[in-house]
C-alpha cells in the first residue's frame, strides 16, 4: 500500500491551487446543448450552498454529486434520496447507494427529471391532439480513493443519460473527473471537477448537440473561532464549443459563494449565491433575490434531513428535500 505523504508547507497549497486553476482555465468547454439535467445540482445541501460546492467535504453520499472525489472520506454503506419541486409541473428525484469497495468507495445512482406534460399540436392552427411528456433519466456509477498525499483524493463518475420528448429519444454518455484536498493548513480545503465530458450516442432526429461540459474550481475555509465554513468557486461553461478563460471570454464564467453555520451537532444552517442569477433577471420585482439560496440540515438518530431553497427571481422558487443515512 502506498504510504501517504503529509504536506505542511503553506506554499505547497498555493502552488497546487495555482496549478489547478491553470488547468481549469485552459480546459475548453462545449456549448450547453442537450441533457440540461447535467447542469443542475440535484442535492438539497448543494443547492442551498449555491450549487456544486466542489471544495467542500460532505459527510453524506449526496455530496459526491458535486465532487466524486469526496466519496473517499465516506465509510461503510450509505443511502441518499432527494426530491425537488421546480416551477410549473416540473420535478426531479435522485436515489443513491454507496459502500466501501477495496481501497476506495463505490456508489451508484439514478436521477430523473420530468419537464411535465404538454399539449400536442400538428401545427400552430390545429386543435390539441392529446398530450405528451418529456423527461431525462440518468444512471451513474462512481469510484474514489485516497492518493499518496494525506487528505488528498481523486474520483470519477460514469453517467449514462436517456432523454425523451414524446416518441423522440436521445442517449448520451458522460464522465466526471474530480480531485479534492483536505489540506489541514489553516482550515483550507480545495477541489477541482471536470464535468460532463462525453457526447451523444443517439441524437434527436439526427441533429448533433454538445453536452454542457464544465470546469469548476472551489475552495473552502473553516473559520478558526467560529463554527462557520465559507466556500467559493468559479465554474466555466462555454457557449461556442471552444470558449476558455485563456481566450479572454468571460461571458460564461459563473461565481459561487456560500456559508454553512453549524449551530450544533444536530443543526446546520446554509446560504449561498450564484452569479448565474443574471440569467433569471427579467426586470421584475423579484430580481433582487434571484440567485440567492438557503437551507438547513438536521441530524437525528443516524439520519440526515436536508432542505434547500433556490430563488430564480420572477420564475419562482425551487424546493429540494432529502434524507440520507448510513448502515
Amino acid at each position: 500500500m502506498l504510504k501517504k505523504m503529509r504536506i505542511t508547507d503553506t506554499s505547497a497549497l498555493v502552488f497546487a491551487l495555482c496549478a489547478l486553476l491553470t488547468l481549469c482555465c485552459a480546459f475548453p468547454v462545449n456549448a450547453a446543448g442537450t441533457f440540461d439535467l447535467l447542469r443542475i445540482d440535484t442535492t438539497p445541501r448543494g443547492a442551498a450552498l449555491g450549487g456544486f460546492p466542489v471544495g467542500l467535504r460532505s459527510a453524506e453520499l449526496s455530496g459526491t454529486i458535486a465532487n466524486p472525489a469526496t466519496g473517499a472520506f465516506l465509510e461503510n454503506r450509505q443511502t441518499a434520496l432527494s426530491y425537488a419541486k421546480h416551477q410549473l409541473d416540473m420535478y426531479s428525484g435522485v436515489i443513491q447507494y454507496g459502500q466501501t469497495f477495496g481501497d476506495g468507495f463505490a456508489s451508484t445512482g439514478i436521477t430523473y427529471f420530468s419537464y411535465g406534460e404538454f399539449d400536442r399540436f400538428s401545427n400552430t392552427s390545429d386543435l390539441g391532439e392529446g398530450t405528451y411528456q418529456a423527461g431525462d433519466y440518468m444512471f451513474d456509477v462512481a469510484y474514489s480513493r485516497f492518493l499518496p498525499v494525506e487528505g488528498m483524493s481523486a474520483g470519477a463518475r460514469l453517467k449514462l443519460i436517456h432523454s425523451s420528448i414524446d416518441e423522440f429519444t436521445s442517449q448520451g454518455i458522460a464522465f466526471d473527473l474530480g480531485w479534492f484536498w483536505e489540506t489541514g493548513l489553516n482550515g483550507f480545503d480545495g477541489g477541482l471537477v471536470l464535468r460532463n465530458l462525453g457526447g451523444q450516442i443517439q441524437q434527436y432526429d439526427n441533429v448533433a448537440e454538445s453536452l454542457p461540459a464544465q470546469a469548476q474550481l472551489g475552495i473552502a475555509k473553516q473559520l478558526a473561532h467560529l463554527p462557520l465554513q465559507l466556500s467559493g468557486g468559479v465554474l466555466l461553461e462555454g457557449n461556442d464549443g471552444t470558449t476558455s478563460l485563456l481566450s479572454g471570454d468571460l461571458d460564461n464564467l459563473i461565481l459561487l459563494f456560500s456559508g454553512e453555520f453549524t449551530v450544533s451537532e444536530f443543526l446546520q444552517l446554509r446560504a449561498g449565491y450564484t452569479t448565474l442569477a443574471d440569467d433569471y433577471r427579467v426586470e421584475g420585482s423579484s430580481d433582487s433575490i434571484a440567485g440567492i439560496s438557503a437551507g438547513l440540515g438536521l441530524n437525528y438518530s443516524g439520519y440526515r434531513f436536508d432542505y434547500g431553497l433556490q430563488s430564480m427571481g420572477e420564475l419562482g422558487y425551487v424546493h429540494r428535500f432529502g434524507v440520507s443515512f448510513g448502515f
